[in-house]
């Protein structure tokens, strides 16, 4: 064997270097499958992201339509309201008529049964008397 001038033989410098420079080359590398597994996991992340804005957003849809029919609902119950408010106006006359259920003929008012009243749910109209000022 030969020697250099650091007073090492020759055949020992060149391991040195070579385990040297391993050591150096593994530090920096990174396991096998370390970017799959973070990719996949964000890939999952992102998944689950999407699938609950897209459940949210169906509910909010749902219930936009909910209420939209519900203001329709009542729309159209306010203009039957009013239709029928108009056809009993014009059925029973000028205003100086009273109109009751016929229930006030109850003969026993303290019972919840209308007694001697056949019908106890039908409107009757009675003219009013005029009255001298």
């Amino acid at each position: 064997m030969t020697t250099n001038p650091n007073n090492r033989p020759a055949a020992v410098r060149p391991q040195v270097r070579r385990c040297q420079r391993r050591s150096r080359h593994a530090t920096r590398r990174r396991p096998n499958g370390f970017a799959l597994i973070v990719t996949l996991s964000l890939m999952v992340l992102l998944t689950l992201l999407a699938v609950g804005l897209l459940s949210l957003s169906s509910v909010a849809l749902r219930s936009s339509a909910q209420g939209m029919a519900m203001a329709e609902a009542r729309a159209n119950a306010r203009v039957a309201m009013l239709l029928a408010l108009g056809q009993l106006q014009l059925e029973m006359g000028p205003d100086r008529r009273i109109s009751a259920p016929s229930g006030i003929l109850d003969s026993n008012p303290l019972t919840p049964a209308c007694d001697g009243v056949r019908h106890p749910r039908l409107t009757g109209v009675w003219t009013a008397a005029p009255t001298a000022l």
